[in-house]
């Protein structure tokens, strides 16, 4: 379909959340989008700008499912992070400093949401929470640090890898013996 009026939306936690219409030319945003990520393409397509990982998942086009995949860059853009045992890692986002920000890792091969913010609001999406925070230029903040916490975390498509050493441990968050 090239001309007439879509919709577009996608799956937001469950709920189908409307992005914009385009009808006759005339695009509609029906979100808040200050960073003026979406826009409507050629033959009425969303176009989204400066994609992340937080973008994949299942969109909707007046009726027809498109399921967006985002796969991370290449791991020449990984960062490396070493803290040791019982001390506080923080994980940079790198130069992304504002905006919605996803912290997840590589659990079992699956990717496990830690955090999400946008705008300043900030939710937590994992069984041990008070370990994790989000810091300056949304990095993300993992407080007394173990030997499980070693391992690939992400920010967005950011990939930062955690090297956790043994030292010495003074930790009320796990037991290190």
């Amino acid at each position: 379909k090239t001309t007439g009026s879509v919709t577009w939306s996608r799956d937001t936690n469950g709920q189908r959340e409307d992005i914009l219409n385009i009808t006759n030319g005339k695009t509609t945003k029906l979100i808040s989008d200050p960073d003026g990520r979406y826009g409507a393409g050629a033959n009425l397509a969303l176009t989204i700008f400066r994609v992340s990982q937080s973008d994949a998942g299942r969109y909707y086009c007046s009726g027809a499912t498109v399921e967006l995949t985002v796969t991370a860059k290449s791991s020449k853009e990984t960062l490396h992070v070493r803290e040791t045992e019982g001390n506080t890692a923080t994980l940079p986002c790198g130069r992304q400093t504002t905006g919605t920000v996803t912290w997840s890792r590589d659990t079992n091969g699956q990717k496990e949401d830690i955090l999400s913010t946008t705008n300043g609001k900030t939710s937590k999406g994992i069984a041990d929470p008070d370990r994790y925070d989000l810091g300056a230029n949304l990095s993300l903040i993992i407080y007394g640090v173990s030997q499980s916490d070693a391992g690939r975390y992400y920010c967005n498509l950011r990939i930062v890898e955690l090297t956790v050493t043994a030292g010495t441990c003074k930790n009320k968050f796990h037991s290190c013996a």
